[in-house]
């Protein structure tokens, strides 16, 4: 066999990689990782399906090299491993289907062009079908539309790149792929694949301007600026009631900038930044809840870049884009490139111009057909064939594969499979089998863990033994992943279970606690840790505590419901002077902002909890109130 059959192989892991939310589901990551050791298997198996041995063009390469030593060793330091595993895992997918690439040739990006505009028109019709089945934003395979938007242009670009070959019934080919792509753009409506288009159209025809014929010239540009025109009709019929959330994004990435500044270095470690978003979560003006809306992504790979990985592995990684894109100038102006390049050129840009505004590199279909591209556009041969490795170190190589794979990739999506829909809180004998089984698979999952504590404290049965074993395996999450409050608040209900209902003195309480302190601590923009404690703290007869609680909360939501609630039973508890005539006014302002709040769309479980009115708790405040 030769590169065509490595060509061929590459082509349908690009396509596959749309599948599951453009790759990035549990199933879609297994299938991609999958296929890319496969294809590194055949070629270490299988030198000759593989072609002539070539690499990516050293400069470029090196610097990836070094982007990816930093990336290891910040995931090596970070507090949640199992988060820098997957993330070095795609860096490596990178890697390797960069370098499979280049052992193709420039000719790869040429022999793609149609599979990926047959992998276009299907994505297309899909969102055709979906956008005719009531979704106002189909998004095809792809949860994002604004992704499907990103790869659909990419694949028309690259279809484009080989206009003039083939001839007619190759145009025509073309353009009948490109129509339902091109429709689904219009419907999508979105402003990166937009400005991407621009962008990549522009260096399509200046590529193609003296190497076409006037008619293809002409064709190009009229096609490209009807689609131009579609798209921005479909941009502005989208936010022709205005966009309520115009400038979060820049104060997104003002949050950003703080994750840098607080550690320029290393940053927040590969894929710890969701987690380090809680605490750089931002007020809102609209809407009667000031931390409503949350964001766990930098939604620019430019600020990812530092965020994640520190300001020296960004510097090396915009070396290596730059050192990339400067010999691939060099190349094209010297004719090194063959014919139909030009379209992989433009793709390139476009998939650019959407990470400067967003994060394709979290979505295996794009940043994978980047690595395709960027890895054919930059093979070069080499000088001095290498001496062939032996079987034993091909046979380990391979093996290492296999298990990588097997340990990275297949466990945790069986581990993810066995809890799919699996209940929180107490479990059935079939629920905590599977549970056992998903520990077995994965046991570096903090949230599995957690489950386990949950289903243990939920039962009548809980006694010391049970209190110990509980308290065991959320001390298992929090040391997993000591940053995020998620599991403080677990090891902190399992203590307020303990001191409620076994031991009932104030060393227990502390020790509730101050563990809802941690998960206040990590969480500083969230009122419930605050409320979940406060409502603890009165349980066990600490109504000044339970009371400093519910205040911190509406500092946090002034316009919280149950914090007002949680104020008048403590204070209630708590007695003294005036007590009894300010629960009676805080129980007054809680049901007016309940009913002023009532129309409001509540569109997450944060706005519903917290804007509406418990009135069984209601009921209590006033039969105390009028019992005196």
């Amino acid at each position: 066999m030769n590169a065509l059959a490595l060509s061929s192989g590459l082509a349908a892991l690009l396509l596959a990689a749309v599948l599951g939310e453009g790759g990035a589901s549990p199933g879609g990551l297994l299938l991609v990782h999958g296929a890319v050791a496969l294809l590194a298997l055949l070629a270490i198996l299988a030198p000759r399906f593989a072609g002539e041995p070539r690499l990516p063009a050293a400069a470029s390469g090196s610097a990836l090299a070094l982007f990816s030593a930093l990336a290891l060793a910040g995931a090596c330091l970070a507090p949640y491993r199992f988060a820098a595993f997957l993330v070095l895992q795609e860096i490596a997918a990178f890697a390797g289907v960069a370098l499979l690439a280049a052992r193709c040739g420039p000719r790869l990006v040429v022999r793609i062009g149609m599979p990926l505009l047959v992998g276009a028109a299907l994505e297309g019709t899909l969102a055709l079908v979906q956008r005719a089945m009531g979704a106002l934003r189909p998004a095809g395979t792809f949860l994002n539309p604004n992704h499907l938007a990103t790869w659909l242009v990419a694949a028309l670009l690259i279809g484009a790149g080989t206009a003039g070959t083939g001839g007619r019934r190759g145009a025509w080919a073309r353009v009948a792929l490109a129509a339902p792509a091109a429709l689904a753009l219009v419907l999508v409506g979105s402003r990166a694949a937009l400005l991407a288009l621009v962008a990549g159209a522009v260096v399509l025809l200046l590529c193609l301007w003296r190497s076409v014929g006037v008619r293809t010239r002409t064709a190009l540009a009229g096609s490209a600026a009807l689609l131009l025109v579609g798209i921005g009709i479909g941009v502005a019929v989208r936010f022709a009631r205005g966009d309520a959330f115009r400038y979060q994004r820049f104060k997104i990435y003002g949050a950003s900038l703080q994750a840098v500044a607080a550690s320029p270095w290393l940053g927040t470690g590969p894929g710890q930044f969701a987690t380090a978003a809680a605490n750089l979560n931002f007020p809102i003006s609209e809407g009667p809840l000031r931390f409503a809306r949350s964001f766990d992504a930098t939604h620019s790979d430019l600020l990812r870049l530092p965020a994640e990985f520190g300001l020296p592995a960004a510097v090396a990684g915009l070396a290596a884009l730059m050192l990339a894109a400067r010999e691939i100038v060099r190349r094209r102006r010297s004719g090194a490139l063959p014919t139909g390049t030009a379209g992989a050129i433009a793709a390139l840009v476009a998939l650019a111009v959407p990470a400067a505004v967003d994060n394709p590199s979290r979505i295996p279909a794009l940043h994978l057909l980047a690595a395709a591209l960027l890895g054919g556009l930059l093979s070069t041969e080499t000088r001095e064939p290498a001496p062939r490795p032996g079987r034993a170190l091909r046979g380990a190589a391979a093996a290492s594969l296999v298990l990588l794979v097997l340990v990275g990739d297949a466990a945790p999506y069986l581990a993810w499979k066995s809890v799919r829909g699996l209940p929180r809180g107490r479990l059935d004998a079939s629920g905590r089998a599977r549970l056992r089984a998903a520990l077995a698979w994965n046991p570096f999952h903090p949230d599995l863990w957690t489950r386990r504590a949950e289903d243990l404290a939920s039962g009548r049965e809980f006694g010391v033994s049970v209190y110990a074993e509980a308290r065991e395996a959320a001390e298992t999450a929090v040391r997993l992943e000591a940053a995020d409050a998620r599991y403080r608040i677990a090891i902190a209900r399992v203590e307020a279970l303990a001191c409620t209902r076994l031991f009932r003195d104030e060393a227990a309480r502390a020790r509730a606690a101050a563990r809802y302190d941690e998960a206040v601590e990590r969480s500083c923009h969230d009122p419930y840790p605050l409320l979940e404690k406060g409502g603890f703290l009165l349980d066990a007869s600490d109504p000044a505590g339970a009371r400093r609680a519910a205040e911190q909360a509406l500092r946090i939501e002034p316009e919280a419901v149950p914090a007002r609630l949680l104020l008048a039973e403590s204070l209630l508890a708590e007695g003294g002077a005036g007590a009894r005539e300010s629960a009676a006014r805080l129980l007054a302002e809680a049901e007016a902002r309940a009913r002023r709040w009532a129309a409001w769309p509540k569109e997450s479980s944060y706005e519903q909890n917290l804007l509406t009115l418990d009135p069984a708790r209601a009921r209590a405040i006033r039969e105390r109130l009028e019992r005196g």
